[in-house]
């Protein structure tokens, strides 16, 4: 399944807006170039996340339920922006 630049930047925007809504409790210990990390809900197996800065990459692993169904269940990793920014984004599922 390949993704287009404006789906990638669409579900990441989702992402941190359901992240928000639903007042995760992140990790408070930063993660490259994120501030924390965490999962939200209540999944059955709990989130991890880890950077490789040799190759500047991040892999976030979790579990959960649909996030477009009645509850959202999911790990991510957030910093706070303010003002324009621009959001790139290379997924593998």
């Amino acid at each position: 399944m390949q993704l287009s630049t404006v789906e990638i930047v669409r579900t990441a925007l989702a992402v941190v807006a359901c992240a928000a809504v639903v007042g995760a409790a992140p990790e408070t210990k930063p993660l490259g170039d994120f501030e924390g990390h965490g999962d939200v809900g209540q999944p059955k197996r709990a989130g991890a996340a880890r950077y490789d800065p040799a190759v500047q990459e991040y892999t976030l692993t979790g579990s959960g339920v649909n996030m477009w169904g009645p509850r959202d269940e999911f790990q991510f990793a957030w910093k706070r922006l303010s003002g324009d920014f621009i959001l790139q984004a290379r997924l593998r599922f």
